[in-house]
């Protein structure tokens, strides 16, 4: 509802770009997505990566245009969800089941544990890649270390398993896929059902 969200609150879940006067009021009066994606310190500017940076900057003023260039993104990637074999690793991890997995990660008795936590954090709240959070460890490392921590979780029940398994496209998809809703106003529990964890 408009005006339900305390200044404080508002504060740590508008992203910078909201900060423009006119913007900042149609997030205060939309309020955010009902699964959000806090903004951290680092996060990755150049995003959407693939668009050219007038229309970024474009976007960056223009929440009706985000809304009308992000939704069909977002559906473009919950129909790949469901494509057999493509979809496998295509699912939502929600930020407090990361907080969860990335917390069982630092638990583990490996010698890499530490490392890995710290990158699958970048991937996942700074949207950056395995590159570019300078990785010292395999992608067969994160992802061993990610299923192994799901399955101490128990995120997905049995019958889940044997359609999905969590990798590190998982994170990286989440992560576009929360900004997207984030930055657009925009609930994906629509485009996302029984694959939202």
């Amino acid at each position: 509802m408009p005006g339900e969200h305390s200044k404080e609150n508002l504060k740590s879940t508008i992203p910078p770009i909201f900060h423009d006067r006119h913007q900042k009021w149609l997030y205060e009066y939309y309020g955010p997505p009902p699964i959000e994606l806090p903004v951290s310190t680092g996060e990755i500017d150049i995003y959407p990566r693939a668009l050219p940076p007038h229309v970024r900057e474009t976007l960056n003023n223009d929440l009706k245009l985000r809304r009308r260039i992000y939704q069909p993104k977002i559906s473009e990637l919950s129909r790949n969800a469901r494509v057999a074999g493509r979809g496998r690793h295509t699912f939502i991890i929600k930020p407090k089941t990361m907080d969860n997995l990335l917390e069982t990660i630092s638990g583990m008795k490996t010698h890499k544990n530490e490392e890995v936590r710290r990158v699958l954090w970048d991937i996942y709240y700074l949207g950056k890649t395995a590159r570019e959070a300078e990785s010292k460890v395999s992608g067969k490392t994160l992802t061993r270390h990610l299923i192994a921590a799901e399955r101490m979780l128990e995120v997905m029940s049995i019958d889940q398993l044997k359609e999905m398994t969590i990798g590190v496209h998982t994170i990286m998809v989440s992560h576009r896929i929360l900004r997207y809703a984030r930055d657009a106003l925009i609930d994906i529990r629509p485009f996302f059902k029984g694959r939202i964890f």
